[in-house]
C-alpha cells in the first residue's frame, strides 16, 4: 500500500511522470517491502503471541529470521541504488536514516 500512495502521489505532482517519478515510486516501494521484513524480524517474538499476526512467516516460523532480514537487506539495497541513480544523494540519505533507525534497534 506504501507503494501504491507513493506512485499515486507522483502522479499527483505530475500528471506525466518522468522516469525519476517512476523510478522513485518503485524505490518507494522496495524500501517499504525491506522496512516490513525487518519488522517482522524484529517483533517476531510478540507478533506469535497475537492472533492478527500469529500467521506472518517469521512469528510462525515458515520463515527463519535471518533470510527475513537478509531479504530485507536486498530490498533495501536496491532502493538504495534506485534512489541514487534517480534522485541523487538527497534520497539515499534518507534511505540512509530508515536503516540507521533499524540497526540500531536490532542491535540493541
Amino acid at each position: 500500500m506504501v507503494g501504491v500512495s507513493a506512485a499515486f502521489g507522483a502522479l499527483l505532482a505530475r500528471p506525466r511522470p518522468d522516469g525519476v517519478c517512476l523510478a522513485a515510486s518503485l524505490g518507494a516501494m522496495l524500501l517499504a517491502w525491506a522496512c516490513s521484513a525487518w519488522n517482522q524480524v524484529q517483533e517476531r517474538r510478540t507478533d506469535v503471541l497475537m492472533e492478527r499476526t500469529a500467521c506472518r512467516p517469521v512469528a510462525s516460523g515458515r520463515m527463519p529470521a535471518l533470510p527475513g532480514a537478509l531479504l530485507g537487506a536486498g530490498c533495501f539495497l536496491a532502493a538504495c541504488m534506485i534512489f541514487c541513480i534517480a534522485g541523487g544523494m538527497t534520497l539515499l540519505w534518507r534511505a540512509a536514516g530508515i536503516a540507521l533507525v533499524y540497526t540500531a534497534y536490532i542491535l540493541r
